[in-house]
């Protein structure tokens, strides 16, 4: 048993041994780099995917990602770069169908310890996210700041539109009006569990 042990923590210690290299190694080739550097990458019919501009190690002045027909789909752009791990750097935020519709263009907010590739979509977003039907007629407008829902967010269909009111993720309000008369056909409020104000 005491022999297993000890063959077990030799490769262990081999294993992690290894591992420093690497590390110590990644850390080097990285301080080799020379800076700012953009980078390129393809989808493999050799269109463009993504093109990002980074300023140091892992450190990302702007990225942009489309889709394999050529039209955009998500631009970072950083507009105030952090002073202290504790501050998050700001970046423009964009965001577009594959059919060149705005779904989102706001601002994003991404904290210096996160890893950060500007491929995928902001989780911290501060601006209007609009969402579009089959036929690409808008459906939804909702208002965020920095990830969480805030104030008035609508949602479109061909006879009403409903605006619901939230603070905090939480709605407080809700209205329903006609398209064609624009009359207020109900109203709601809510408690902040969600049930309504009678």
């Amino acid at each position: 048993m005491l022999k297993k042990s000890g063959v077990l923590m030799n490769s262990l210690s081999r294993i992690l041994s290894v591992m420093c290299l690497l590390s110590l190694f990644g850390s080097f080739a990285s301080a080799q780099k020379k800076y700012p550097e953009t980078v390129e990458i393809k989808f493999e019919s050799g269109k463009l995917k993504q093109k990002i501009k980074y300023v140091a190690y892992n450190d990302i002045e702007f990225s942009e990602l489309y889709f394999e027909n050529g039209e955009k789909n998500i631009f970072y752009t950083r507009k105030e770069k952090s002073s202290d791990a504790y501050k998050p750097d700001v970046y423009k935020y964009q965001r577009y169908s594959d059919k060149g519709l705005v779904i989102a263009d706001g601002v994003c907010y991404v904290s210096p310890t996160e890893n950060f590739y500007g491929d995928s979509s902001c989780y911290k977003y501060t601006g209007v996210i609009k969402g579009y039907g089959d036929d690409s007629s808008l459906i939804s407008e909702e208002s965020f700041e920095k990830g969480v829902r805030e104030g008035e967010s609508k949602y479109y269909s061909k006879e009403k539109f409903v605006t619901y009111v939230f603070k905090k993720d939480k709605k407080t309000k809700m209205t329903e009006t006609d398209v064609n008369t624009r009359k207020v056909i109900k109203t709601e409020e809510y408690f902040s569990d969600g049930s309504i104000k009678k």
